[in-house]
This record gives structure tokens, C-alpha cells and sequence, in this order.
């Protein structure tokens, strides 16, 4: 009789866990997460303003910041985290060794898909704006990008484009 209540506490325990917490969990990743989430914030707008060496700058903070996360707090999102950490590690360490503002794009366009599969589990704590431009990238289907600013600020083309694209999801 002790086990079966025994086993119907730990069954009940668990299942309180993992209905409940999810939520809090992702806010609470979010939340360890956020020196990551700003330092891409800051490269999308250092190549909004085709400021090489401010995107480098930013870059290089972008991979600190990843290599600096404790993966121990980052409760159901952690597994995420795990498939994605050396995706954004690769591109930031790219970004970070160079001023070339037309090397940052080009990885800019991966680093932001795998940046969006990472905030979709872990939430940033504001309204977040995923938009997409068609032109950048045209053969593979454009490229999209985060914000926080809903209005289109192109970190594609810059001033030559700036506001090509459309915004195609909203997290909050």
C-alpha cells in the first residue's frame, strides 16, 4: 500500500511539473538568455546602419554571451539550446573576426533562423517581430530577421532598402 501511494505522489509530482512550469520555465530561459537576445538585437541594427565594425563589435558580444550561458537554468529549453548552441556560436565567431559588412549578411541569414527557433521556446519578455525579406538571398526564398521594432529597418541592404519586407510573425 506505501508504494502504491508512494508511486501515485511521484505520478501526480510529475505530472504537476511538466503541465505547469513549461510556461515559467521558457520565461525564466528567456530571461537567461537575454545578454544573448540583446547582443542580436544590436548586430540587426549595427547592419541596419551598415556599420561594419559596430556589427563586428556586436558579433563579438553575441559570442561571448552564447559561450557564457548556463545551461543548468535553462529548464525545458535546454534541449533547444543544445541543437542550436553551435549553430549560433559558428556564425557569431565568423561575424566577430571580420569589419566586412557583406560577410555579417551572409550570416546574418542563418544565425537569425536558428535566433527564431530559440526565442519561439524561449521568449524574449517583449514583443518580438519576425519579418522577411524577398530580395535578399532571392534563390533560396529571402531571409528573415528579428526586431523589436514593428516597422521594416532592412539589415539586408541598409539604406539602399530599408524598408523592403514585411513582417510574418509576432512572438510575444
Amino acid at each position: 500500500m506505501k508504494k502504491l501511494i508512494l508511486a501515485i505522489a511521484v505520478t501526480l509530482l510529475a505530472i504537476v511539473s511538466y503541465n505547469q512550469p513549461v510556461s515559467a520555465q521558457n520565461k525564466d530561459a528567456g530571461v537567461v538568455l537575454q545578454p544573448v537576445y540583446q547582443s542580436y538585437f544590436a548586430l540587426k541594427d549595427a547592419l541596419v546602419a551598415s556599420d561594419g565594425k559596430a556589427a563586428q563589435s556586436a558579433a563579438e558580444s553575441l559570442y561571448k554571451n552564447i559561450a557564457a550561458v548556463p545551461m543548468d537554468k535553462l529548464g525545458s529549453s535546454h534541449t533547444v539550446w543544445m541543437n542550436l548552441q553551435s549553430k549560433l556560436s559558428f556564425d557569431a565567431e565568423h561575424m566577430k573576426g571580420t569589419n566586412d559588412i557583406g560577410h555579417h549578411r551572409e550570416h546574418f541569414v542563418s544565425l537569425s533562423k536558428n535566433m527564431y527557433e530559440l526565442m519561439k521556446v524561449a521568449t524574449y519578455g517583449k514583443t518580438v517581430y519576425y519579418q522577411h525579406c524577398p530580395m535578399y538571398n532571392k534563390k533560396k526564398g529571402g531571409a528573415n530577421w528579428l526586431s523589436l521594432d514593428k516597422a521594416i529597418k532592412n539589415p539586408y541592404f541598409g539604406s539602399k532598402m530599408l524598408t523592403c519586407g514585411s513582417t510574418t510573425e509576432t512572438l510575444e
